[in-house]
């Protein structure tokens, strides 16, 4: 018995779907990592010798500044919070540095560091943002 040959609709229609379904499998938009940069806009001691400083972030690509870009922080002493945020939709964030004395003890430099990245969450590597130096 000779094949059978579907009429040419539906061969068109099923060569589409085909290929329709073998398209690129990659997942999300390309990772864009961008300029972080941080200003410390307070800084006070606490009778115990804790250290505190706020710092307003800034992301930026080129001269255009960033919104919702995801930040995130770390620090080699002492706490930072939030440890990745999103920018608003000016561009800019903020993290606090938090060090108590036994962070401090015995340290030359303490260093915070961020990076900012359009993905989430933010998987980008660190990079010194500030530091603070002990006598």
């Amino acid at each position: 018995m000779p094949a059978r040959l579907l009429p040419p609709a539906p061969r068109a229609l099923l060569l589409t779907l085909t290929l329709l379904g073998c398209g690129d499998q990659t997942t999300g938009p390309e990772t864009r990592v961008y300029q972080l940069s941080a200003t410390l806009v307070s800084s006070e001691t606490l009778a115990d010798g804790t250290l505190r400083n706020r710092y307003q972030t800034t992301v930026s690509e080129g001269n255009l500044l960033v919104a919702g870009a995801w930040q995130l922080f770390s620090a080699d002493a002492g706490d930072v919070s939030p440890s990745a945020d999103r920018t608003d939709q000016a561009g800019h964030g903020q993290v606090e540095w938090t060090l108590e004395p036994s962070d401090y003890e015995g340290l030359g430099t303490a260093t915070l560091s961020g990076c900012a990245q359009n993905n989430a969450p933010p998987d980008c590597t660190p990079q010194p943002l500030a530091s603070l130096s002990f006598d």
